[in-house]
């Protein structure tokens, strides 16, 4: 009887030497137990062949002579007069020359090379006076590469959000290590393999894990470092779960310790001397991030700001947009964040939040007072209205201004995240007395939704992968959301706006697959774009409306309305079986802002 084949140890337990069920006989798949137990990243790495390892160390030998031999042109020959005694010659023949045997303990010797050929070429790469201290990514991420992630972050993620890093590799690596790790953590979807990235991910989430925050030095880039990480932060895969909001807050919590949050100073004092901690630009564009990473995320998940806009913030926004000293990039976030605080105002004011009822149609004056609130914004915005990111926060927030027509008293948290198909409903919608406000704010709504989603398929793919999913990605997938919720106001059983409006002028099938293929499309371009989200979400959608007009179309040929078939798959409750979860309950007891950023639009957490 054949012996069965062992399989190979994960990488993790076979670094440590700790026996690994993966490598018994009959193998099986990873994640092992362990790892499973530790929340380690569990991978195993194929065999490299012996012949293959033999090529890679001729490679870079050959690299390595290349290096010695450019060394010896630039270094000078030592005076004879000069003290100590003169440099050594490297044998450049002796390096190729070396056999190349293959028994076990040729084999150390070579590993053991490779580690000194590694060791010394990075030496090279580094810049005069530059810090030999060892970054916590080092082993995964070569110098010359990271420098190659930070001329990538600079050409395309500072021009799609403004988020700017000026600072030097050499100074960053030197003052601000954990700036530079955070920016190269952002900035490697499609340049390191998706392993390699997890890992990444895992070592930058451990240096900003709150523990490791309280023991480090406070400052400015302390705080734009767990910003960058946040905005663009893509949990690693078998990886502990981490709150969507843990990192902002543990950056306001920074920003407030060292005091850039409650400085007072005139708009004239904007600088960026050395030492001015409090006054600079610098400060001021830190703590603007802070609040616009904030108020996107209370936004979508329907939250009170944590960071109020008074007179403080208003001097601040001004000194960073008109000062001296401003960035090419400060004009922009300014914009942006005048136009997150447009979208923050309205949910408050219409009491989307769940504090206050939401207005009716006949409530003139307050729907007055959120139309004033967006006129004055775009008279302000207005000679930057052409810039299509500044559109949609336009029609973003005529859609908030319109959406009170589809809440009830117990819908309004299935407007917050998270945004899954499992929290559409086919009973609970409003169904008043239809007047000819109602009809104006459907068509308003619908209207705000259609030009919210051309105005994103406007942005280029390239644009839409480096920004935040947060900041643009998230609101287009929220129109979409709404047209969907729409259309079931619209031909739900027991419905009353129906008879006012066609529910195929929606075109609801139309923007599903247009926003489908471009996530497919992003998707494509790399698997580790946190955007690749919008991609399963929309196709949750579609789904559920496919699934819904079939039970539509049933409804109709036998005159009732059957419970959801199994093999529909709408998962739990989705038509309201009484033996599976109340989500409105659920809604009432649950804090979204436990969710993880992928779970805002993709699964339920456990």
């Amino acid at each position: 009887m054949p012996t069965p084949r062992r399989g190979r140890a994960c990488d993790t337990c076979h670094a440590i030497k700790l026996k690994c069920e993966l490598g018994s006989a009959g193998g099986g798949e990873p994640p092992c137990q362990r790892c499973l137990r530790l929340g380690k990243i569990c991978l195993v790495s194929p065999p490299i062949r012996q012949k293959d390892r033999i090529a890679e160390l001729e490679a870079k030998l050959e690299e390595v002579t290349k290096l010695l031999r450019l060394h010896e042109i630039q270094e000078p020959t030592p005076d004879a007069s000069s003290q100590g005694s003169p440099r050594s010659q490297v044998s450049l023949d002796a390096v190729r020359a070396e056999p190349k045997t293959h028994g076990r303990s040729s084999k150390k010797r070579r590993l053991k090379s490779t580690s000194t050929i590694d060791e010394y070429a990075d030496r090279q790469n580094s810049s005069p006076g530059q810090s030999n201290s060892t970054l916590a990514i080092d082993h995964v991420v070569s110098r010359t590469l990271q420098k190659e992630i930070l001329h990538k972050y600079r050409n395309e993620y500072e021009p799609a959000f403004p988020f700017p890093v000026r600072k030097w590799y050499e100074t960053l690596r030197e003052k601000y290590p954990l700036l530079l790790q955070s920016v190269i953590f952002v900035a490697s979807p499609s340049v390191l393999s998706a392993a390699v990235h997890d890992e990444l991910t895992s070592i930058v989430m451990k240096l900003l894990a709150p523990e490791e925050i309280t023991k480090a030095h406070k400052s400015i880039e302390l705080v734009q470092a767990i910003l960058v990480a946040s905005y663009w932060f893509k949990p690693p895969r078998n990886q502990v779960h981490i709150a969507i909001d843990r990192l902002v807050n543990v950056a306001i919590a920074t920003a407030m310790e060292i005091g850039i949050a409650t400085s007072e100073s005139p708009l004239s004092a904007a600088s960026e001397q050395t030492g001015d901690h409090f006054c600079s630009s610098d400060a001021w564009r830190t703590w603007i991030l802070c609040y616009l990473h904030s108020s996107s995320l209370g936004t979508c998940i329907r939250i009170y700001p944590k960071i109020p806009w008074d007179q403080s913030f208003e001097m601040k926004v001004a000194g960073l947009e008109y000062g001296n000293d401003a960035l090419d990039t400060d004009r922009f976030l300014c914009q942006l964040a005048r136009a997150e605080n447009l979208c923050q105002q309205i949910t408050v004011e219409a009491g989307y939040n769940g504090a206050d009822e939401t207005p009716q149609v006949n409530d003139r004056a307050k729907l007055q007072h959120i139309q004033g609130l967006i006129k004055n914004w775009k008279a302000q915005a207005f000679s930057s209205l052409s810039n299509p990111r500044l559109k949609l926060y336009e029609h973003i927030a005529t859609m908030f201004l319109h959406e009170h027509i589809l809440h009830t008293p117990t819908n309004h948290r299935s407007f917050a995240g998270p945004y899954i198909a499992e929290r559409l409903s086919l009973t609970d919608f409003p169904t008043p007395l239809v007047t000819a406000e109602h009809v104006a704010a459907l068509y308003g709504l619908r209207d705000a939704c259609h030009t919210a989603l051309n105005t994103f398929m406007t942005f280029d793919d390239l644009a839409i992968a480096r920004s935040p999913f947060i900041v643009f990605p998230a609101k287009a997938f929220y129109a979409q959301w709404l047209l969907v919720k729409l259309y079931v106001a619209l031909t739900a059983s027991g419905n009353t706006y129906g008879a006012f409006m066609d529910a195929q002028s929606l075109e609801l099938h139309t923007h599903l697959r247009r926003l489908t293929e471009r996530g497919n499309m992003i998707f494509a371009m790399e698997e580790t774009f946190v955007t690749g989200n919008i991609v399963k979400a929309v196709k949750g959608l579609s789904q559920w409306v496919w699934n819904y007009n079939a039970l539509r179309a049933e409804e109709v040929s036998t005159n009732f309305f059957p419970s959801a078939p199994d093999d529909l798959g709408f998962g739990n409750g989705a038509f309201g079986n009484p033996n599976d979860i109340d989500w409105h309950a659920f809604d009432d007891n649950f804090d979204a802002s436990e969710y993880g950023l992928g779970d805002l639009f993709g699964t339920m957490p456990t």
